[in-house]
């Protein structure tokens, strides 16, 4: 009597399968950031060209063989590190003086701010 493997394996032997393949491993982010107004950076992946296992069944037709084929050639991209780079508080301008002390105008912002060595404010007359 066959195994279950065998038995599975045999019953399968005559479906239709399309071509399958497996993806490599991702490359890494090509930014830490994502620049003010720009798309995010991205990371890639291809399909394992030496894993790539033809159509059998219906689906082994001419078209679908050259497609497998070329199927090798695919990349799939994926946006990484989606938050926007960190401003310095150095390039939000100083605000009128109030009360001898003129502070940085700093909008509403979804970013992070390096605040380094700058002045929040700054005194005056």
């Amino acid at each position: 009597m066959a195994t279950p493997i065998v038995s599975k394996y045999n019953q399968m032997i005559g479906e239709s399968r399309p071509c399958y393949y497996e993806w490599g491993p991702w490359s890494p982010c090509t930014g830490t950031c994502r620049p003010h107004g720009q798309d995010p950076p991205i990371r890639v992946r291809k399909i394992i060209a030496g894993l790539t296992i033809m159509p059998r069944g219906l689906f082994r037709t001419k078209n679908l063989l050259n497609h497998c084929r070329s199927i090798a050639n695919y990349t799939d991209s994926a946006p990484c590190n989606v938050a926007e780079c960190p401003v310095s508080l150095r390039s939000f301008p100083f605000g009128k003086c109030v009360g001898k002390k003129r502070f940085r105008l700093i909008p509403r912002i979804s970013q992070h701010i390096n605040l380094g060595e700058d002045q929040f404010y700054m005194a005056c007359d």
